[in-house]
């Protein structure tokens, strides 16, 4: 469990990529509307709908063994039932692909970081309420998994969701390895592939390094999968006829199905010679892997802000239209930022 943040930071600078807190306003900003085309259907606007609800994590009355994670699919089988049945099984991977229900506030949640920087654990802000694991395989594949590490049903082996990236690391997709258009097909109809882009898409990142007055900083665009006037989410499919997610249409444009969301900018402080940005009131300590997400169409607009407490303690604190893997994922993505 994170440890609770010691230190409050009333000025966020940014100095060769590093941020600090700049002022502890809280502002309410408007709501938004964005339309998405849906075919052969009415515009849809944006919807809220109801919050993932996350059991804080106990311990099952057994303790999990090493054998759970290696164990065979009949014995994990049995382990799934056996734990349905004490009440300790996770939601469905769906619970995690919802967004939160729309409104002013941003939800807030803490990361939770290994020493050797390969797992994180996201938590509530309470950091009581366990929600996701994530572990890097390597330094361009990421699993996550809804189970904790000490749970009876966690394994790696078996991922909810996988990230992958450009050699260079430019570039990050989140996929769901259990395409949810592709289900109830056949096994030669389905999306499931060798390639990032052959999966159901959930996030596309684009990383860049970006220079304003005097300083340098690390910046992303990000597209998600757009949503329906009922609250339904586009499931992005490339044997539903989507490209991939994020790249442009061959005029130039974006395709009008997804949702397009930027770094905001921080701006330079004359007095202090820095880079500075405002997250609220957050306890935020100085990391090139600060940053904030706005929509395109709305660049004041707040949608998710990411900064360090403690040296592997992160806040994350996000918003409607995003869900919970999507926020996840995309913070995730900054850590080789420097």
């Amino acid at each position: 469990r994170p440890p609770s943040p010691l230190v409050h930071h009333s000025l966020l600078l940014l100095t060769a990529g590093f941020l600090l807190d700049l002022s502890v306003v809280n502002v309410i900003l408007p709501s938004t509307t964005i339309e998405k085309q849906r075919p052969q259907a009415a515009a849809p606007s944006w919807q809220g709908v109801n919050i993932p609800l996350f059991r804080p994590r106990e311990a099952p009355p057994e303790s999990p063994s090493p054998s759970c994670v290696a164990s065979s699919s009949s014995s994990r089988g049995f382990d799934i039932a056996d734990v349905l049945e004490q009440g300790y099984a996770r939601d469905t991977c769906a619970e995690y692909l919802r967004p939160f229900r729309r409104g002013s506030k941003m939800f807030r949640f803490y990361v939770s970081r290994s020493d050797d920087r390969t797992e994180y654990s996201l938590y509530t802000d309470d950091q009581d309420g366990f929600v996701m694991h994530a572990r890097f395989l390597s330094d361009k594949k990421v699993h996550f998994v809804p189970y904790h590490p000490e749970d009876k049903l966690f394994n790696i082996d078996t991922p909810a969701f996988v990230m992958t990236a450009s050699r260079d690391q430019s570039e990050w997709t989140l996929t769901n390895p259990e395409c949810e258009a592709c289900y109830y097909r056949g096994v030669s109809r389905r999306c499931t592939g060798s390639q990032r882009s052959d999966n159901q898409q959930i996030v596309h990142c684009s990383h860049k390094v970006s220079s304003i007055g005097e300083g340098i900083f690390n910046s992303m665009e990000v597209a998600i999968p757009g949503l329906y006037t009922d609250g339904a989410r586009v499931i992005w499919c490339p044997k539903e006829g989507y490209p991939r997610l994020g790249a442009p249409l061959p005029d130039g444009s974006h395709h009008p199905h997804a949702i397009r969301l930027k770094t905001k900018e921080p701006h330079w402080n004359e007095e202090i010679e820095s880079l500075v940005l405002d997250f609220k009131g957050r306890m935020i300590q100085p990391s090139a892997k600060n940053f904030q997400l706005t929509l395109v169409k709305k660049p004041d607009y707040i949608i998710l802000q990411y900064g360090k407490v403690t040296s592997n303690v992160f806040i994350l604190d996000f918003r409607y239209p995003l869900s919970i893997v999507q926020a996840f994922a995309i913070a995730l993505t900054t850590f080789s930022w420097k």
